[in-house]
């Protein structure tokens, strides 16, 4: 039975591909999102800085296992969260994860 609710959340590891000398060192970490709605969605302009921007905040709930240059663990704030959704590959894995996780379907067919 499918089921309607208020707010549909859900985590999900997601894989940042940091680049380093000949290649890429693969980061993972896990975020809580929040589902937007059709509707609200056309609020954001994903081929925008500022529209990526702004539904990143909309949809994180929370950001785990996030770590400061010293690897001393991060608690989550909105500052931590607008850090993270301002280097590049961190940006990239956050889009995917969303998407990747709320249309889940078959690949490679």
């Amino acid at each position: 039975m499918f089921k309607l609710t208020q707010e549909s959340q859900f985590t999900a590891r997601v894989r940042a591909q940091v680049p380093v000398d000949g290649g890429h060192r693969e980061e993972p970490f896990k975020v809580r999102y929040r589902v937007i709605d059709t509707e609200r969605m056309d609020d954001f302009d994903l081929s925008t800085t500022e529209g990526t921007d702004g539904f990143l905040r909309a949809c994180i709930v929370e950001l785990m296992e996030i770590a400061d240059e010293n690897g001393q663990p991060l608690p989550y704030n909105d500052d931590v969260r607008d850090e993270v959704i301002r280097i590049p590959y961190a940006r990239i894995a956050l889009v995917r994860g969303y998407f990747d996780n709320i249309s889940k379907g078959r690949r490679g067919n």
